[in-house]
Order: structure tokens, then sequence, then C-alpha cells
């Protein structure tokens, strides 16, 4: 990352714009966060707010704050947390009060472009629904990636050594009484030695 940073900063130097060019891995670095945070967001705080309140079309402010602080989401992206889960008015409120307000419409216009929903009138439930899809295909990925390992396979293996052991291996196996196989290589051992 610092060489990165240092040919960036090179590369501002020699083309005169040294500042904007410094600026860039910050910008990237922030964007990065955000989308993080946003995918938590949706796979995980919706989750937690369906576990704990119930499937709602949306939550009220306490209720969403709340779960983003004990589950530890930095406070920096807490209108998009708002955005997602709160109505209009409940999210108004919230922000009237504070010295930097933020307007709901641009912020889930805004979240349109991490979300696949081309409208802003998505409900808290919508997003809810979304993280459960995204949490399954996940699932599904990993069960696809693990499907090398699937345990029943193995327990087969085990169950044929066990079925197997001190007798004759019949005629797809070699014999392992001397500790040879193939071309003299030692088996150290044989499948005896497993059981």
């Amino acid at each position: 990352m610092v060489a990165f940073l240092n040919i960036l900063i090179l590369a501002g130097i020699l083309s005169g714009t040294a500042i904007p060019m410094a600026i860039l891995p910050g910008y990237f670095i922030n964007r990065a966060k955000k989308r993080s945070a946003l995918r938590d967001y949706v796979r995980r705080l919706g989750r937690v707010l369906r576990v704990r309140h119930g499937l709602q079309e949306s939550y009220d402010v306490g209720q969403v704050v709340s779960m983003m602080r004990k589950w530890g989401y930095s406070s920096a992206y807490d209108a998009y947390g708002l955005a997602l889960y709160c109505s209009q008015s409940d999210f108004d409120a919230h922000y009237s009060t504070m010295a930097e307000p933020y307007d709901y419409e641009l912020t889930r216009q805004e979240l349109n472009s991490y979300l696949p929903y081309s409208r802003t009138d998505f409900s808290a439930a919508d997003v809810v629904e979304l993280g459960d899809r995204i949490n399954r295909q996940g699932r599904a990925q990993k069960r696809t990636n693990d499907d090398i390992y699937d345990s029943s396979d193995l327990d087969s293996v085990s169950e044929f050594i066990r079925s197997n052991k001190g007798g004759d291996y019949g005629d797809n196996f070699e014999d392992h009484s001397s500790g040879l196989g193939d071309g003299g290589i030692p088996y150290g051992g044989g499948l005896d030695s497993f059981a």
C-alpha cells in the first residue's frame, strides 16, 4: 500500500497534481469501508432486528441504533443503517436535532448504488428479505465448496476400513502384509495402523 501511495505521489509531482493524487488512496479506503458497512447492515443487522423485534415494515430509530451499537458498528455510517430500516418521519425527526442533518431521499438514492433496487420506497422488510437471500446464496456457495469434504464420504470409507480390519481386502487392494505397495514403496503399516 505504501509503495502504491508513493507511486501516486510521484505521478502527481510529475504531472503537477500532487495533492489530488495523494488524496485518492484515502477516498478508496473510505469507499471500501462504507461498502463493507452497508453489506453488514443488509446481511446481519436486518437479521438481528427481525430476531429481536420481529419482521416489520420499519423499525424505530432507538431499535436500530441500539442494535448497531450492540454489534459494534461504526457510528460514521449510522445514516445508512437508519435509512435502510427506519421510516422517513423517524429518520427526519432523529436528524433534525443534529448539527449535520441528512436527507432521507438522498441517502436512499445513494444506497441504491449498492442495492439491487431501482426505487427508494423499499421497506425494512424488503431489506431483511434481501439479506436473507444473500445469506442463502452464500451458504449454498459454501456447501458447494465444501462438497469435496463431505463427511458422509469419510464415514463410508471409515466404515469400510473397520469392516475389513484384519480381513481380506479383495481384488482391488494390494497385499499390505508385506508393507510394500506398487513398485516396492512402503505403506507405513497398511490400513490396520489407522484403526
